[in-house]
């Protein structure tokens, strides 16, 4: 009789507790409350700038990543808050950064964030890794052309260079400012760039400066963009060169995705490419325009300086290219494609 007695108020005391434990609970919920009712909303750092968020803080997740920033920059920017439809509370993305993206065609707001260095993974297969390469290499000089690009972003890419180059490999960095037209990136003097010769944009190679002027360097005839890459590794080939991938060899690039002058880029790219066929391709560039007839009529320019630079050199035919470089390249692939679509 006894035992029971002690159990039933033993389970007594346990249940008073919980119930208590749990009241004590809904006070403290409510108290914090009331008190964030008469507060101003919490703060949340939205890609590095640190402003008011449009919900009380008790609801804000926890952040990921937090960065430094000058007083200055903490203060609220109320142009930078609109509410939407229905007065519901969402944080819109401002217009100017929203600019700032179709401009540059990449997040600049985390760009800035990012600053001038930061830390990257080593892709590299890990036999790349155990690779040893010798001390003594010649001296190498990095050519780093641009357009309207964000400023921390072309610094990274400095501070990269600089950051994973031995000190003694290292000639000098060499930026070109390729003719940028937005207001903050103009030079004082804007005349004294690199001009004649197009950028390869995106495209990134090592060369011996003496080599690539001997074999004629860039086509100048080619605009903008677009081709000069494989007009340039027909030419080394053919023209007594060797071209090589360095597989354990990693580069960033920002792969941009609106692309201003898109028109003029295309057409650009289509006026270049058959500057390479006319000059490099020999008799099989009626292969190629039985794939592009479209192309076959445009206006491409004069070529004699090509020809006659492809004479001077002593340059290959493109037949030796494709049995010796390239035998997997099969150009008559296109009309055998054809052929199998009409006899179905």
């Amino acid at each position: 009789m006894r035992g029971a007695t002690s159990q039933c108020v033993l389970l007594g005391s346990l249940a008073c507790g919980l119930w208590l434990a749990l009241l004590l609970a809904y006070l403290l919920r409510n108290l914090g409350t009331e008190q964030l009712a008469g507060e101003d909303p919490g703060t949340v750092w939205l890609l590095g700038d640190r402003r008011p968020a449009p919900h009380p803080a008790a609801w804000l997740p926890a952040p990921q990543e937090r960065f430094g920033r000058p007083r200055e920059e903490e203060e609220l920017d109320e142009e930078r808050l609109e509410m939407s439809p229905g007065n519901k509370r969402i944080l819109y993305v401002p217009s100017d950064l929203n600019d700032e993206a179709l401009t540059f065609g990449f997040n600049v707001t985390k760009s800035r964030v990012l600053g001038d260095e930061r830390e990257v993974s080593d892709t590299r297969n890990e036999m790349c890794r155990k690779k040893r390469y010798p001390y003594h290499l010649p001296m190498a000089s990095v050519v780093i052309c641009f357009h309207n690009e964000e400023l921390h972003a072309l610094l990274r890419t400095v501070s990269s260079v600089i950051a994973r180059t031995p000190a003694h490999l290292l000639e000098e960095i060499i930026l070109v400012d390729d003719y940028s037209d937005l207001s903050k990136m103009v030079t004082k003097e804007p005349g004294s760039h690199l001009r004649g010769s197009p950028a390869m944009a995106g495209g990134i190679f090592a060369i011996n400066r003496r080599y690539f002027s001997d074999i004629g360097q860039y086509d100048r005839g080619m605009d903008l963009w677009g081709g000069e890459n494989v007009e340039l590794s027909l030419r080394v080939w053919m023209c007594g060169g060797r071209l090589y991938v360095v597989p354990c060899s990693r580069v960033g690039h920002i792969a941009k995705q609106p692309v201003q002058y898109k028109q003029a880029l295309l057409q650009a790219m289509d006026r270049n490419t058959v500057r390479l066929v006319h000059v490099w391709l020999d008799g099989h560039k009626e292969q190629f325009f039985r794939r592009r007839p479209d192309l076959k009529s445009i206006a491409y320019g004069n070529v004699t300086e090509r020809f006659e630079l492809r004479r001077q050199l002593g340059c290959r035919s493109f037949q030796w290219y494709l049995d010796t470089v390239y035998p997997e390249l099969d150009p008559y692939f296109a009309e055998r494609k054809k052929e199998r679509k009409k006899e179905r």
